[in-house]
């Protein structure tokens, strides 16, 4: 009858969403390869604009892009772009809200910005999240350890500290 028509014209559509996903994916992570290696030729800016482009990339991003933006933050943070790496951790944290390692992971990106408290803002919300979370946990303690070492003490301490 029509019923059984309809259910799998939605079942078609599912289908063509999930693969329209999975091309998205595709195209943007051949982007951005390509915009890293833009980068390791010495092509910065170009390399960098291309990269926030991604950022702000339109289109039906389920929740299990996630890993592609964290992907590309990560990878950021250690090319030593962690403007642009936390850009795409907050789009991660759009598609994810409540995960835990989006906020860790934006906490490290601030961490090397030497932003420590909005560092510590993250690392407070992935443990509201996931309160046995261990990396943050730790991240915190060292964080909270170095905010106190850098009040009270002179710049001496800190000098023999290193």
């Amino acid at each position: 009858g029509m019923a059984s028509g309809r259910d799998a014209t939605r079942r078609s559509g599912d289908i063509a969403g999930h693969e329209v996903g999975a091309q998205t994916e595709r195209a943007l992570r051949a982007d951005f390869a390509t915009a890293l290696a833009q980068l390791r030729r010495g092509e910065r800016d170009r390399a960098v604009r291309a990269l926030e482009r991604l950022a702000e990339a339109p289109g039906e991003f389920v929740p299990v892009h996630r890993h592609m933006f964290t992907d590309f933050g990560i990878n950021l943070r250690k090319s030593k772009l962690p403007r642009v790496a936390i850009r795409h951790h907050l789009r991660a944290l759009d598609l994810s809200p409540d995960d835990s390692h989006v906020h860790f992971n934006i906490a490290r990106a601030y961490y090397d910005m030497g932003d420590m408290d909005r560092a510590e803002r993250h690392l407070r919300a992935s443990l509201d999240l996931t309160p046995d979370l261990d990396p943050s946990r730790r991240f915190l303690d060292f964080l909270l350890e170095r905010k106190a070492g850098a009040a009270n003490a002179d710049g001496t301490a800190r000098k023999a500290a290193r």
